[in-house]
Protein backbone atom coordinates (compact mmCIF):
# COMPACT_ATOMS: atom_id res chain seq x y z
CA UNK A 1 0.00 0.00 0.00
CA UNK A 2 1.05 3.30 -1.21
CA UNK A 3 1.43 6.32 1.42
CA UNK A 4 -0.05 9.66 0.23
CA UNK A 5 1.83 11.84 -0.88
CA UNK A 6 0.05 15.17 -2.38
CA UNK A 7 -1.95 17.30 0.34
CA UNK A 8 -5.12 16.69 -1.64
CA UNK A 9 -4.09 12.72 -1.17
CA UNK A 10 -3.33 13.27 2.31
CA UNK A 11 -6.45 15.14 2.64
CA UNK A 12 -8.65 12.49 1.02
CA UNK A 13 -7.18 9.47 3.26
CA UNK A 14 -7.61 11.23 6.40
CA UNK A 15 -11.48 11.49 5.66
CA UNK A 16 -11.42 7.54 4.29
CA UNK A 17 -9.88 6.70 7.57
CA UNK A 18 -13.09 7.57 9.43
CA UNK A 19 -14.96 5.09 7.91
CA UNK A 20 -12.75 2.39 9.66
CA UNK A 21 -13.40 3.84 13.21
CA UNK A 22 -10.35 3.35 14.03
CA UNK A 23 -8.12 6.34 15.92
CA UNK A 24 -4.99 5.38 15.16
CA UNK A 25 -5.73 5.16 11.90
CA UNK A 26 -7.21 8.80 11.88
CA UNK A 27 -4.41 10.54 13.64
CA UNK A 28 -1.23 9.01 11.75
CA UNK A 29 -2.50 12.06 9.57
CA UNK A 30 -2.84 14.34 12.10
CA UNK A 31 0.93 16.75 12.68
CA UNK A 32 1.77 17.22 16.64
CA UNK A 33 0.42 21.28 16.35
CA UNK A 34 -2.61 20.76 14.55
CA UNK A 35 -5.82 23.29 15.21
CA UNK A 36 -9.13 21.96 14.68
CA UNK A 37 -11.95 24.36 14.05
CA UNK A 38 -15.48 21.75 14.13
CA UNK A 39 -17.67 24.82 12.69
CA UNK A 40 -19.13 27.19 15.87
CA UNK A 41 -19.07 24.54 18.08
CA UNK A 42 -14.88 24.54 19.01
CA UNK A 43 -11.70 25.08 18.70
CA UNK A 44 -9.06 22.29 19.31
CA UNK A 45 -4.97 22.83 19.23
CA UNK A 46 -2.29 20.14 19.14
CA UNK A 47 -2.68 16.43 18.21
CA UNK A 48 -3.21 15.27 22.09
CA UNK A 49 -6.09 17.53 22.29
CA UNK A 50 -7.82 16.45 19.09
CA UNK A 51 -7.00 12.77 19.82
CA UNK A 52 -9.43 13.30 23.20
CA UNK A 53 -12.25 15.23 21.37
CA UNK A 54 -12.31 12.38 18.60
CA UNK A 55 -12.77 9.76 21.42
CA UNK A 56 -15.49 11.56 22.46
CA UNK A 57 -16.68 11.15 18.91
CA UNK A 58 -16.30 8.09 19.02
CA UNK A 59 -18.34 7.33 22.30
CA UNK A 60 -21.65 9.44 20.86
CA UNK A 61 -21.40 7.78 17.82
CA UNK A 62 -21.33 4.18 16.26
CA UNK A 63 -20.24 4.93 12.82
CA UNK A 64 -18.65 7.68 10.48
CA UNK A 65 -18.57 8.29 6.71
CA UNK A 66 -17.42 10.93 4.91
CA UNK A 67 -18.46 11.56 1.21
CA UNK A 68 -15.95 13.74 -0.46
CA UNK A 69 -18.24 15.08 -3.05
CA UNK A 70 -15.27 18.21 -4.75
CA UNK A 71 -11.88 18.17 -3.68
CA UNK A 72 -8.97 20.63 -4.89
CA UNK A 73 -6.20 21.88 -3.85
CA UNK A 74 -5.45 26.28 -3.43
CA UNK A 75 -3.14 28.28 -5.48
CA UNK A 76 -1.14 27.93 -2.25
CA UNK A 77 -0.21 24.05 -2.85
CA UNK A 78 -1.33 23.22 1.04
CA UNK A 79 -4.76 24.10 1.21
CA UNK A 80 -7.44 21.46 0.29
CA UNK A 81 -10.87 22.94 -0.16
CA UNK A 82 -13.08 20.20 -0.06
CA UNK A 83 -17.57 19.67 0.11
CA UNK A 84 -18.67 16.57 2.02
CA UNK A 85 -21.43 14.69 3.12
CA UNK A 86 -20.80 13.65 6.20
CA UNK A 87 -22.52 10.32 7.68
CA UNK A 88 -22.84 9.78 11.87
CA UNK A 89 -24.67 7.00 13.24
CA UNK A 90 -26.54 7.32 16.61
CA UNK A 91 -28.29 5.10 17.82
CA UNK A 92 -29.76 3.99 14.92
CA UNK A 93 -30.86 6.49 13.40
CA UNK A 94 -28.51 8.36 10.90
CA UNK A 95 -27.35 12.07 10.66
CA UNK A 96 -26.96 13.53 7.22
CA UNK A 97 -24.08 16.75 7.46
CA UNK A 98 -23.65 18.97 4.24
CA UNK A 99 -20.03 20.16 5.27
CA UNK A 100 -17.55 22.35 3.54
CA UNK A 101 -13.87 23.01 4.83
CA UNK A 102 -9.95 23.50 4.33
CA UNK A 103 -7.47 21.10 5.14
CA UNK A 104 -4.09 22.35 5.23
CA UNK A 105 -1.35 20.17 4.82
CA UNK A 106 2.02 20.63 5.51
CA UNK A 107 5.66 18.55 5.33
CA UNK A 108 2.61 15.49 4.96
CA UNK A 109 0.84 16.06 7.98
CA UNK A 110 -2.22 17.71 8.29
CA UNK A 111 -1.82 20.88 10.09
CA UNK A 112 -5.32 22.74 10.14
CA UNK A 113 -8.60 21.21 9.53
CA UNK A 114 -11.59 23.83 9.50
CA UNK A 115 -14.96 22.37 8.89
CA UNK A 116 -18.19 24.71 8.11
CA UNK A 117 -21.75 23.67 8.12
CA UNK A 118 -25.39 24.15 9.30
CA UNK A 119 -25.40 23.80 13.34
CA UNK A 120 -29.13 24.38 13.59
CA UNK A 121 -29.65 21.77 10.53
CA UNK A 122 -27.49 19.02 12.83
CA UNK A 123 -29.70 19.84 16.00
CA UNK A 124 -32.75 19.39 14.48
CA UNK A 125 -31.41 16.49 13.38
CA UNK A 126 -30.64 15.02 16.27
CA UNK A 127 -34.13 16.24 18.02
CA UNK A 128 -32.34 18.97 20.13
CA UNK A 129 -33.55 22.49 20.24
CA UNK A 130 -31.46 24.77 17.91
CA UNK A 131 -28.55 26.64 19.05
CA UNK A 132 -29.62 30.06 20.58
CA UNK A 133 -28.36 32.89 18.88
Amino acid sequence: MSHPKTPAEIAQAYFSAWATHDLDTIMRHIGPDCVFVNGTINTTTGAAAIRALFMQYFAAYQAFRFDVLSLATAADGRTVLNERLDFMWKDGKRLDIPCAGTVVVDNGQITAIRDYFDLAAVNAQRGGPPPVS
